[in-house]
């Protein structure tokens, strides 16, 4: 048996790198596979948020259409009131300024 030199690579110190690189590469394979994976879920799950969202979407959509459409029945119900105020107002003060009129003729006739 020969005595290696302390910089001398032997060939159990080449087979054992070799062996650890192979390990390596296979590591790196594996660490590449998952990634594709996990893109591929990613991408999945960013379809199904999409989808989702645009769901959503019609959702507030047709929620947007009914509050609208609620809007401007209460906008014509309160102008059909405000109608019925101003016209009752109207004859509030017609009939006050008539009662007021009647009055006064009647004082200046009794005087």
């Amino acid at each position: 048996m020969q005595e290696t030199g302390h910089n001398e690579f032997t060939q159990k110190d080449l087979m054992q790198h070799l062996l650890s690189v192979a390990q390596h590469t296979v590591t790196r394979e594996e660490i590449d596979i998952r990634f594709n994976q996990l893109d591929n879920k990613i991408e999945h799950l960013e379809v199904k948020l999409d989808n989702r969202i645009d769901k959503l979407d019609v959702r507030i959509d047709k929620l947007d259409a009914k509050i609208d459409k609620l809007a401007n029945k209460l906008d014509a119900k309160i102008d059909k009131l405000d109608n019925k105020i101003d016209t009752n107002l109207r004859y509030t003060l017609t009939t006050m300024v008539s009662l007021s009129a009647i009055i006064i003729a009647l004082l200046v006739y009794l005087r």
